[in-house]
């Protein structure tokens, strides 16, 4: 990949971490356990979400198309959805988390790419 796009998807990644840590300490501070385990479950997930995606799209685009490298994107993407299906099903009916802190831990990816893409845009 170009270096460019690795060191803007290294920033996006950075700004996720960091987002999210800034939304589980204020959770941590003024709010219940449920939400604070919502919003790091939905962080979690993002995170980690982001970090294998970049990773697999990486591998689908070598130079170098392997037969493992094309089964690696297929069946790591199917991975991916079907252990995230999985935590959400179990986490949400046992009601440990609160879904909407969940969704707010989802969204601190939206915030790191609208942080990038400011940053970005005043270097320009």
């Amino acid at each position: 990949m170009n270096s460019s796009v690795n060191t803007g998807l290294n920033l996006i990644e950075r700004y996720n971490i960091l987002i999210l840590i800034l939304m589980l300490l204020i959770t941590a501070l003024f709010h219940s356990l449920a939400i604070t385990l919502g919003v790091l479950l939905g962080g979690l997930l993002t995170v980690i979400n982001f970090y294998w995606l970049r990773r697999i799209i990486e591998k689908a685009f070598l130079k170098d198309q392997t037969r493992k490298n094309i089964f690696f994107v297929i069946y790591g993407l199917k991975f991916l959805l079907l252990l995230i299906s999985v935590t959400l099903i179990i986490y949400i009916f046992q009601d440990k988390i609160n879904i909407f802190a969940f969704l707010a831990g989802l969204s601190t990816v939206i915030f790191s790419i609208m942080l990038w893409a400011i940053k970005t845009k005043k270097a320009v």
